[in-house]
């Protein structure tokens, strides 16, 4: 299971409560609030989360302010930053990117639960980048026997792969919701199991556009969802 610490950097406080509500429920995410932007950098740099959530309108210190401070330091490197806010206009995005923000969403085109999801998949992609490059992991294709196998033959192989550290998992779902939510089950049980022995399971499932909204509310724990 990914647990992961958030800092959400929002002065409207139902907006920022709606935030770490849905990381809590959804992902099980520690979140880091601050309320102007000050408290961001000091916050920022004392729990050292693993990604930031980040309006630029806030108050003692904007989002830009934020930015240019921690840059300064060298406390933003390796460390995604999305910038979620109400300026749409195009310089302000260009200079957020110029500031090296990861991404950039305008309030009023995204939802929470939305902007929550593609926070979850930067995430899980660097977890994955940065296991792969400290521990080398397997990746293992599982995509034949998820749609081969019933659910009990599904759980006997994945068992077998009980004592391969740091794995990748990749599998694509078929068109049955019933043995999709079986295999997805498995899966799950599976990366979860590694917590109790210390090993880092992750896994990528390719989903379309549809398939997607039907599962990733009940399947996301250490799941990166790859749409198609």
């Amino acid at each position: 299971m990914l647990f992961e610490r958030i800092l959400v950097a929002e002065d409207d406080g139902d907006l920022r409560l709606a935030l770490a509500d849905n990381f809590n429920s959804l992902f099980h995410y520690e979140v880091i609030q601050a309320e102007d932007g000050k408290q961001a950098v000091a916050k920022f740099i004392s729990q050292r989360p693993g990604l930031m959530i980040l309006d630029l309108l806030l108050p003692k210190l904007s989002g830009f302010g934020v930015l240019e401070q921690l840059r300064q330091q060298d406390r933003l490197k390796d460390t995604p930053v999305i910038v979620y806010s109400n300026l749409a206009r195009p310089e302000d995005i260009q200079k957020a990117r110029e500031l090296q923000v990861t991404d950039y969403y305008v309030k009023s085109q995204i939802a929470v639960e939305d902007l929550c999801l593609r926070a979850q998949k930067l995430l899980a992609e660097k977890s994955i980048t940065d296991e792969n490059r400290n521990l080398r992991l397997n990746s293992l294709d599982v995509s034949r026997e998820f749609k081969a196998m019933n659910y009990l033959s599904f759980k006997d192989f994945l068992k077998e792969k009980e004592g391969e550290m740091g794995m990748i998992i990749r599998a694509e779902l078929t068109g049955n919701v019933a043995d999709n939510n079986a295999m997805l089950l498995s899966l799950q049980q599976f990366l979860n199991g590694a917590t109790t022995i210390g090993q880092k399971r992750y896994a990528v499932v390719k989903t379309s556009e549809e398939e997607h909204e039907k599962y990733i509310s009940a399947f996301n724990s250490g799941i990166i969802w790859e749409k198609e």
